[in-house]
């Protein structure tokens, strides 16, 4: 598909920015995040592109390394190289590993700037279908990645894919097998992404978490923001989480 990037207009910036401070920030960046894709394999139910909420189309485009190379190129021109100092490239969608072949471009494309000097880590958030397809390039990068998973069987029932099939089985089998064939990598790279919603709770997240895992995931509220009113009183009794336990309260 196109790219994303329509020919730049020219902005003035004068009493509200010196060009000095534009170029010292673009110097010193630490991190660079790219939407890879809209484009995703599951069809979440509290998804925010799903009927719950409103304003929202998703447009499945692809970003090509064509549409970064000229930033990427001049960003790094401006950036002193430094072994210890890297540059975190963070990729995420949509699910970022249906556009790989983007995300192998940009990482090709950091390696000739190593041998200037230049250092750099990679970051990704997905959902973990295609996570055993990609793993050994994922482990041979060193990426540190973000897994989003709900809990156990029951708490995941939301994440499903495009037939509205379960998602549980393929993702925590494709985790199983970078546990297994990687176990330094899983325990250092590997963290989860947690919604909460009515079919979990703080203490089951918990508690399945560190049982199969070792891991505390990250945990955030399934959004309550920008609903559609003809699917909130739905969303209110289905998908919303019911208010936690002080219990529950103190394990946050």
């Amino acid at each position: 598909g196109k790219g994303y990037f329509k020919p730049a207009k020219t902005i003035s910036i004068d009493g509200r920015l010196k060009k000095s401070e534009v170029n010292k920030n673009i110097s010193t960046v630490k991190q660079i995040i790219l939407e890879v894709t809209e484009d995703c394999n599951l069809d979440c139910t509290y998804c925010t592109y799903s009927k719950f909420y409103i304003n929202k189309k998703r447009t499945n485009r692809y970003l090509r390394f064509e549409d970064v190379r000229f930033t990427l190129t001049n960003l790094l021109k401006r950036r002193t190289p430094s072994k210890d100092n890297p540059i975190v490239l963070s990729f995420y969608g949509g699910e970022p590993l249906k556009n790989f072949q983007f995300i192998k471009a940009v990482v090709d494309f950091t390696k000739e700037y190593t041998k200037s000097g230049y250092s750099f880590r990679y970051s990704l958030s997905s959902n973990g279908l295609l996570l055993k397809k990609y793993s050994s390039f994922l482990v041979e990068n060193d990426f540190e990645i973000s897994i989003s998973l709900d809990g156990d069987e029951e708490a995941n029932a939301f994440r499903v894919t495009k037939n509205n099939s379960p998602s549980y089985k393929i993702v925590t089998s494709n985790l199983d097998y970078v546990r297994d064939n990687f176990p330094e990598y899983f325990d250092k790279n590997l963290s989860f992404l947690t919604v909460l919603h009515r079919r979990n709770s703080f203490r089951s997240i918990y508690d399945f978490f560190e049982k199969r895992y070792g891991k505390i995931p990250m945990i955030s509220d399934v959004n309550p923001v920008n609903l559609n009113p003809e699917h909130k009183k739905e969303f209110n009794d289905k998908i919303r989480p019911q208010r936690p336990s002080a219990e529950e309260e103190a394990l946050v």
